[in-house]
C-alpha cells in the first residue's frame, strides 16, 4: 500500500508563490506610508484555513483526493490573491507615471477605435446585458474551476491552472507597479469625460477612485475597501484564457466555456474599460504563465533532490491521480 502524499508538489510551489508574495509585502512595507488594518482581513484569511483546514482532513484521512486537492487549492488561491492585492496597492509607493496616453496612442497605431467598438456592442440593450454578465462570470468561472477539476480529481490540469494564475497575478502586479495605467475609460473619467450613456460594469466613480489611490497614494488599506488598479495586463484577459486552458479538450464543458469566455473577451474594452493592448498584454502574460507553470510541475521536486521525503501518511493506500 502506498503512502498518501500530505503535501504535493503543485502544494509546495504554491505555497512557495505565496511565501514570496507575504515576505516582499513584510519586508517593503517598512519603507512607506501604508498601515494594514489586519482585522479586516481576519474574515478572509479565517475562510482560507477553514477551507485548508477541511482539504488536510480529507488528504490525511485517505477518505477523497478530490475534495482535498479542491479545498487545499481554493485556500492557497485566497492567501495568494490576498497578498499579491497587498503587493499591488504597496506599489503604489513607487508612483510612476500613468501610461495610458501611450498606450491609447498604440490602439488608434493599430487601427482600434476604443469609443466606435463599445458603442457597437453597447447599442442593443440585450447585447449590452449579455457581455455585463459575462464580464462579471469570471469569478464564477474560477471557482467552477478548481471544484470541477478538484472532484472530477484532474489534478495535472488543476494544478497547472492554480500555479499559472498565482504566476499571473504576480507578472501582472509586477508590470503594473513599472508601467501602471487605469484603462481607457477610466482615463477619459479622469481627464473629464462624462458619465458614459450605457450600463458597464466599471463605473465613473470606481474609475476616479482607482487615479485618486494612485494619485494621493493610500494610508490605510482595509480588506473591504480594496479595490482593481489594474489597466494593463487585463487581468480579466488572464483569467479568460487560462479558464478556457483549464476545460480544453473536454466533451461539451470545454466549448460552452470557450464560448462564454468569447464574451467574456468581447466584454473587457466595454465593461472593463481597458485598451485593447491591455488584452493584448493579458494574453502574453497567460501564455507565460502556463509555460512557467508547466516548467515548474515537470521538474523533480527540489524537497526530493535534497533527499527529503515528502509529507506522508505510511501504510494508507495513495488516492492521488494526475488525470
Amino acid at each position: 500500500m502506498s503512502p498518501i502524499v500530505l503535501v504535493r508538489h503543485g502544494d509546495r510551489l504554491r505555497f512557495a508563490a505565496i511565501g514570496t508574495a507575504a515576505v516582499i509585502f513584510f519586508a517593503l512595507q517598512p519603507f512607506t506610508s501604508i498601515n494594514v488594518v489586519w482585522g479586516s482581513f481576519v474574515l478572509s484569511f479565517g475562510v482560507a484555513a477553514l477551507v485548508g483546514g477541511i482539504g488536510v482532513f480529507y488528504r490525511w484521512s485517505g477518505r477523497d483526493e478530490g475534495i482535498a486537492a479542491t479545498s487545499l487549492v481554493t485556500a492557497q488561491i485566497m492567501l495568494a490573491s490576498s497578498f499579491l492585492a497587498l503587493d499591488n496597492y504597496l506599489g503604489l509607493a513607487v508612483h510612476r507615471p500613468l501610461f495610458d496616453p501611450l498606450i491609447e496612442s498604440w490602439d488608434r497605431a493599430i487601427g482600434f477605435d476604443w469609443a466606435a467598438y463599445v458603442g457597437a456592442v453597447k447599442a442593443n440593450a440585450i447585447v449590452a446585458k449579455a457581455l455585463t454578465l459575462a464580464y462579471f462570470s469570471v469569478l464564477g468561472q474560477m471557482i467552477l474551476v478548481i471544484v470541477f477539476l478538484g472532484v472530477t480529481q484532474r489534478l495535472a490540469r488543476l494544478d497547472e491552472f492554480s500555479l499559472a494564475y498565482i504566476i499571473a497575478g504576480a507578472v501582472t502586479v509586477t508590470w503594473w507597479v513599472a508601467f501602471p495605467t487605469l484603462g481607457e475609460m477610466q482615463w477619459r473619467y479622469v481627464t473629464g469625460a462624462p458619465a458614459a450613456a450605457y450600463s458597464v460594469a466599471i463605473g465613473r466613480a470606481e474609475a476616479l477612485r482607482a487615479y485618486e489611490l494612485w494619485r494621493s497614494g493610500v494610508a490605510t488599506v482595509r480588506f473591504h475597501e480594496m479595490i482593481g488598479l489594474i489597466g494593463a495586463p487585463s487581468f480579466h484577459t488572464v483569467m479568460a484564457l487560462l479558464s478556457v486552458r483549464a476545460f480544453w479538450g473536454l466533451p461539451r464543458v470545454g466549448v460552452a466555456i470557450a464560448a462564454l469566455n468569447a464574451l467574456v473577451l468581447a466584454s473587457i474594452p466595454a465593461d472593463g474599460g481597458h485598451h485593447l493592448i491591455d488584452m493584448l498584454a493579458g494574453g502574453f502574460v497567460a501564455w507565460i504563465a502556463v509555460v512557467a507553470a508547466r516548467q515548474l510541475l515537470a521538474a523533480p521536486s527540489p524537497w526530493l533532490a535534497r533527499g527529503l521525503a515528502p509529507v506522508t501518511l505510511a501504510g494508507e493506500p495513495s488516492r492521488q491521480t494526475n488525470g
